[in-house]
């Protein structure tokens, strides 16, 4: 009877359940041997991500203070934004975010300041480009430092807004707090997932590849309720696995700055997003297979190593 009853278990099961069954009792296996030796590395990959030289990044820092104050004297301040200020900054991926809050009198229009900004820096050894809300400059070693001018008018900061030349309201603090949070209820995980997220984003191709900030804020909705393993070796399919959800319809930018994060991919299930969720999707499945390959060369082929 016993011999009965199992097999009747398995016989009430279609082939995909019976697969997924094997597939998982394969994985579970591998997880137990495989996943100290994964988390081992991933953890020396991590130390890496973020031995960021805060001395070089300082004398850069000076070098652009020492330009802009040939004309704007005191009457800016430098403040770090972007993924220092939250901390899911990658050395070698992420440029470094500053904003640059200008304290003058009368508040010039966006264009004219971002123009201002990069003409002065075009007296320093370094490459200076110009973007819709900010300007670049890239010195010779690699680091960028990106400079978003900001003004403040009524107590609260304002950025230039994406699709205008005026002046829009950000809350940075809020979007940090939000994130910080989220960390903490993953045990300080989710930012060491998040880089590890940046850095294989990094290979995709230019069109494929998302924001820091998108990255970010899907973080912050992915894990919300969280209740697996709080490890990075987890954590991160678990995470594509969510964007590949996510990515499909837009997300709510929470800094105030505009209305989604994302609105340059169009509407719910638009065309990109189905490709990006398709791309999402199956590096989550790759990350499944080297598991249970148990599989180092698998992951570092993930990584772009």
């Amino acid at each position: 009877m016993g011999g009965s009853a199992h097999h009747s278990t398995f016989s009430s099961l279609t082939p995909d359940e019976l697969r997924h069954k094997i597939r998982e009792a394969e994985l579970e296996a591998a997880r137990t041997k495989f996943m100290p030796k994964l988390a081992e590395w991933l953890g020396s990959l991590l130390a890496k991500f973020n031995n960021r030289d805060q001395k070089q990044t300082e004398k850069h820092l000076s070098i652009i203070k020492e330009a802009l104050s040939t004309e704007f004297e005191g009457d800016f301040e430098l403040r770090y934004g972007g993924s220092v200020a939250k901390h899911t900054f990658v050395d070698g991926l992420s440029d470094v975010d500053m904003l640059l809050i200008y304290r003058g009198n009368e508040h010039p229009d966006p264009a004219n300041l971002i123009r201002d900004i990069a003409r002065l820096l075009r007296k320093i050894d370094a490459e200076i480009s110009i973007g819709t809300i900010a300007v670049t400059a890239k010195f010779s070693k690699g680091e960028e430092i990106q400079l978003v001018p900001a003004v403040r008018e009524e107590g609260k900061l304002h950025v230039p807004r994406w699709s205008a030349n005026e002046w829009s309201p950000i809350d940075p603090q809020k979007f940090r707090d939000g994130l910080a949070k989220r960390n903490a209820a993953c045990a300080q995980r989710l930012i060491p997932t998040i880089k590890l997220a940046k850095s294989i984003n990094a290979t995709f191709p230019e069109d494929l590849r998302l924001s820091g900030y998108h990255l970010e804020s899907m973080a912050i909705s992915a894990f919300k309720g969280y209740d697996g393993p709080k490890i990075v070796e987890q954590m991160l399919p678990f995470y594509f696995r969510q964007m590949a959800t996510l990515v499909k319809t837009p997300i709510k930018d929470s800094t105030g700055q505009s209305v989604h994060v994302d609105s340059d991919l169009g509407k719910a299930n638009s065309q990109k997003r189905r490709q990006l969720a398709d791309n999402l999707d199956r590096v989550a499945r790759r990350m499944e297979n080297a598991v249970a390959a148990q599989s180092l060369d698998q992951w570092k082929a993930i990584l772009g190593l």
